[in-house]
């Protein structure tokens, strides 16, 4: 069954994606080759904008009519809203190239921006909620 958030956030979800921090599959990678893969994981590990919300490894990024919300995904179950903005104060977004990791950026009206990665396998996920979005 798939995650659904709108319980937890009090709104239908119109869209979402489940989305791992930016850097986050590059550093997995890394952590694969071993010693020296995790030595050049810690200095290359890449830090989101300013204003992202922080999780460990997997949160679910939902649009709803009004907001979009960001809810951290703690053992396959949702467990809490990181962090929720109203969608009239979203500029852009977009969804990124990327052999393995697609990029997803989100820039408010305040400079902000959350910054994510999707894999390639949930592109498409992440595309219908920036088209949310964009709308």
């Amino acid at each position: 069954m798939p995650l659904d958030a709108s319980a937890l956030i009090g709104a239908p979800e119109i869209a979402a994606a489940n989305v791992n921090p930016s850097g986050f599959g590059k550093r997995a990678g890394l952590r694969e080759a071993g010693l020296a893969g995790e030595a050049i994981a810690a200095v290359s590990s890449g830090r989101p904008p300013a204003g992202t919300p922080e999780f460990r490894r997997i949160a679910r990024l939902v649009v709803t009519d009004h907001e979009v919300a960001l809810v951290g995904i703690e053992r396959g179950r949702l467990s809490d809203v990181l962090a929720r903005v109203p969608r009239a104060s979203v500029v852009s977004a977009e969804v990124g190239g990327g052999l393995l990791n697609t990029p997803v950026t989100i820039a408010f009206q305040d400079g902000g921006a959350w910054r994510f990665e999707v894999s390639r396998l949930i592109r498409r996920q992440a595309q219908a909620v920036v088209d949310v979005l964009e709308r």
